[in-house]
């Protein structure tokens, strides 16, 4: 009798080892997953302020977002597939003392998907059916529903000079690729 209640036990254990397990690995695979419609894609909008470098960039961001109409217009190409996830809207800005801006649209079609910034290293995690983001900021694991920004605040060296940056990111959602236009 006491072998079949230990043999019983050691079955329960297994099951509820086989569970835990099993919620874990479901947990991690969300991760790179995406469920979004193939003719939808997510717009995040990515600013970096770097203030304390007496640089000066001067380039025209090549895109503009209509939050309004979903509207985007690109000045440079880029294939609109099946496979496009996500839109970067990427914008460094300099200030003082230096000044200017430069950036541009960065498609992704694959999640996880790495991002670099001048000064920061972010990763994109997942999509949801709903367009919300999951992604990574300075090692800080980040959850952006549609219309949430998320600012991160700090100080770093770059080109020679001890700079202060924020960057921000802002999730617009759910987008039609067919509002996606290019300027020729």
């Amino acid at each position: 009798m006491a072998g079949t209640i230990g043999k019983r036990q050691l079955q329960v254990i297994g099951i509820v080892g086989v569970i835990a397990i099993s919620i874990i690995f479901a947990k991690l695979s969300l991760e790179g997953t995406t469920s979004i419609p193939n003719d939808k894609y997510v717009f995040l909008q990515v600013e970096e302020n770097i203030s304390g470098a007496p640089v000066a960039i001067d380039k025209p961001i090549p895109y503009s977002f209509d939050e309004t109409s979903g509207t985007l217009l690109c000045r440079s190409s880029f294939e609109i597939s099946d496979n496009l996830v996500t839109v970067i809207g990427k914008r460094t800005v300099v200030k003082e003392p230096g000044g200017g801006a430069a950036g541009g649209p960065i498609p992704i079609y694959t999640i996880p998907s790495s991002l670099e910034t001048l000064t920061l290293r972010s990763e994109i995690l997942s999509v949801e059916s709903d367009g919300t983001i999951h992604l990574t900021c300075d090692n800080t694991r980040i959850e952006l529903k549609l219309g949430e920004e998320f600012e991160n605040e700090y100080t770093t060296e770059w080109m020679g000079y001890q700079v202060n940056c924020i960057i921000t990111f802002k999730n617009y959602g759910l987008q039609d690729k067919d509002k996606i236009s290019f300027e020729s």
